[in-house]
């Protein structure tokens, strides 16, 4: 689930850019998803130091809509699946990780 998740992060912000040089353009070199299960919390995360508010916050907007969409899906499944949360992030810079978005299940749009 998490791979078929980034994979869709990648689509939907690189669109069919395959311009690795793009400052813009992100990989699983610099893009991550990860569990906290005592907090139920999905994480998606990129560490992109370089990218401005402008970006970071068009890159947000995208995660955190895979991210929603995900969440979503996997507990309308009914599996045994534990996070109802979501929280997007880039990491590096002057600040650290800074949370851009969060978010449940229950916000996603259809």
């Amino acid at each position: 689930m998490a791979t078929e998740a980034v994979n869709q992060l990648f689509v939907d912000w690189n669109a069919n850019s395959r311009l690795v040089d793009d400052p813009r353009y992100i990989s699983d070199e610099n893009t991550s998803i990860g569990f906290a299960p005592h907090e139920g919390v999905m994480y998606v995360w990129a560490t992109k130091p370089e990218w401005d508010r402008s970006t970071r916050d068009e890159w947000a907007e995208v995660a955190a809509d895979v991210a929603c969409r995900t969440v979503l899906a996997e507990s309308r499944a009914g599996q045994d699946w534990a996070y109802a949360q979501y929280a997007v992030a880039v990491l590096g810079g002057a600040g650290g990780t800074e949370f851009l978005r969060w978010g449940t299940a229950g916000s996603c749009a259809d």
